[in-house]
């Protein structure tokens, strides 16, 4: 049993991430805006704080054996290239630091109020096909929501030791859920 901290828990993978934790006898507490703490699932605590504030929050994220960033907005495309040169950085932050993370890279999570690209599933199949496309159609691949979120268990269950990256291809394969 892992006890973990979770931002971003009220949202779209963070309670599906929240229900699976605690199915699988784990502790959680989340972090919530105030005034989202009826969103957190029963049975997971929630921790009210700003997740762009540390100081809101981050004398009550530990005690904790794994802490899970899912804080997220929907990035235009223009922002895209901001979001990841952010992401670059903290990642390189955590490798500096030594510590023991895995990042996962969805490029899209198919779910509710998320389904538009399912109409892509056949290009994307053609493109894997065709050798020139395939690794670009394999690295931008879409992945369903529960398999995502058994990703994330996977991953808490499983922690790295060092930095371990998971892109598409490997969140598909290490992701098992019925």
């Amino acid at each position: 049993m892992q006890s973990v901290f979770i931002t971003g828990g009220t949202g779209y993978m963070g309670r599906r991430l929240i229900g699976a934790l605690l199915a699988g006898g784990h502790r959680v507490r989340a972090l919530v805006r105030r005034g989202s703490e009826s969103k957190v699932p029963p049975g997971a605590q929630a921790v009210v704080g700003d997740a762009l504030v540390a100081a809101s929050y981050a004398d009550r994220v530990a005690p904790c054996d794994t802490l899970v960033q899912l804080v997220g907005v929907a990035h235009p495309a223009p922002m895209m290239k901001d979001y990841i040169a952010v992401r670059s950085q903290v990642e390189q932050a955590i490798r500096d630091a030594g510590l023991n993370a895995t990042v996962l890279r969805p490029w899209y999570v198919l779910g509710p109020g998320h389904r538009w690209p399912y109409l892509l599933l056949p290009f994307y199949k053609v493109c894997e096909l065709i050798p020139s496309t395939r690794a670009s159609a394999e690295r931008l691949g879409l992945v369903t929501l529960p398999r995502m979120v058994a990703a994330l268990v996977h991953a808490v269950e499983h922690p790295a030791q060092g930095v371990r990256v998971l892109e598409v291809p490997q969140i598909r394969r290490t992701a098992f859920y019925e």
